[in-house]
């Protein structure tokens, strides 16, 4: 099933500085009723993905909280999160994801 624009919530781009930590280098809201404090919570999805000393192999690439899912893209220490409504079948096509994302970027 494809992922369409009303499927998107939000994107977030998270970064790692050896001396800060976790940095916030980008995130939109495509959904004006998300009301998750991105700003707040960003640190706390770069562990969720990144965190501890976990193999790779183990770490999450889905999370599936009540109201919508988090689909991570990981590269190196860097965390790229898409935030989407739940489906009946969990989105795990991450070109795909990238792709309409940069699409209503340039909107």
């Amino acid at each position: 099933m494809p992922i369409t624009k009303s499927d998107l919530l939000a994107y977030v781009k998270i970064g790692f500085d050896k001396n800060l930590g976790p940095v916030l280098k980008e995130w939109k809201k495509f959904d004006e009723s998300f009301d998750v404090d991105i700003e707040k919570m960003f640190v706390n999805f770069y562990l969720w993905f990144l965190g501890g000393d976990m193999d790779k192999k183990a770490r999450p690439r889905i999370i599936v909280f009540d109201k919508f899912s988090i689909v991570s893209s990981i590269r190196g220490m860097n965390v790229d999160c898409f935030f989407i409504k739940n489906k009946k079948k969990p989105v795990r096509n991450i070109k795909e994801l990238k792709k309409l994302v940069k699409k209503l970027k340039q909107q």
